[in-house]
């Protein structure tokens, strides 16, 4: 398959997913197909550039001081094959003074084993502000997926995420976020996972509100349903003065489905204020009794709960 054929292809299969792709290829954007870049357009104020190193694939992304942007950047990555692992280094920075956001979508449509590993590194400029969301399109046999993420906010900085599996069997899901808050940054990271099967999540998210003045929220909503495994864990420290934080988890359990949340927070300074909720347990037994007694199904009625919990 040529360079031209295995572009359609990939946006043949992606539109599969729901996309308009001729939407999505107005954006600055990156396209990658297994270590291959399919596409890749910047626009004024925004650098993306590549290297492959072996069967790694490195992407720098540098955003200029002061560039604001109405359109998100369009991150995808992709592997059509059945069998692939996909090795990504991305290196994101944001001077000071951006106003951005980010869609990366992760795209493994007919994986059998497929893993994909994604080691980020991100540094948030003063007075920046970057909107991230992450958003994942599996197969019926799932992947092995790694992303792991370390971050520094800089002063006044801002940060918001959001993750969630929107198709597809998990497979094996391990989250590994870290963040270091500068002085009156603030972050809210939010985690929405639906397990099946024989899924097998981690999620291990951990944010250090160091300098003064400095917020966070760690906010997770997961479901287990049939034979899925689930591990939550959520920190927060707060380190320096005055900072505020808050780890807010909720998990449903469903058939033979396990998940384990493990809050952990930690105060190293004494005027700052960590907060933590904590619920697990199956599916409120008044909402399925009202939904049934309109006329759903059992199974319906708990996926309408389930979906809604993951908005």
């Amino acid at each position: 398959m040529n360079f031209e054929e295995e572009f359609k292809e990939f946006i043949k299969e992606y539109e599969k997913s729901g996309f308009v792709s001729q939407e999505l290829l107005k954006y600055p954007r990156l396209i990658v197909n297994e270590n291959k870049v399919l596409d890749i357009q910047n626009v004024k104020g925004v650098s993306i550039r590549t290297k492959k190193i072996g069967k790694r694939l490195k992407v720098c992304v540098n955003v200029k001081k002061g560039t604001k942007l109405k359109m998100p950047i369009h991150m995808c990555f992709g592997v059509l094959k059945e069998k692939m692992t996909q090795n990504i280094d991305v290196k994101l920075t944001l001077e000071d003074s951006v106003d951005i956001k980010i869609l990366s979508h992760c795209f493994f449509p007919k994986s059998k084993n497929v893993t994909h590993i994604m080691n980020g590194n991100f540094v948030i400029g003063k007075n920046s502000r970057l909107i991230y969301d992450e958003e994942h399109f599996h197969g019926k046999k799932g992947a092995k997926v790694y992303p792991h993420i370390r971050m520094k906010l800089k002063e006044n900085s801002y940060f918001k995420s959001a993750f969630a599996t929107k198709q597809g069997v998990i497979g094996t899901l391990d989250i590994n976020y870290k963040l270091n808050l500068g002085k009156n940054a603030a972050a809210d990271v939010f985690t929405k996972v639906l397990g099946r099967k024989d899924d097998k999540i981690i999620i291990v998210e951990e944010m250090n509100l160091i300098g003064n003045n400095s917020k966070g929220l760690l906010k997770s909503r997961v479901a287990a349903t049939q034979k899925a495994r689930c591990i939550v864990k959520s920190v927060m420290k707060g380190i320096g003065k005055n900072t505020k934080g808050h780890v807010d988890c909720t998990e449903i359990i469903e058939d033979k489905g396990m998940v384990s949340a493990i809050p952990i927070v930690e105060v190293k300074e004494k005027t700052a204020s960590i907060t933590h909720e904590a619920s697990l347990g199956r599916i409120n037994k008044k909402q399925l009794e009202t939904l049934m007694s309109k006329g759903l199904s059992e199974e319906e009625a708990t996926e309408i709960i389930i979906n809604g919990m993951l908005r």
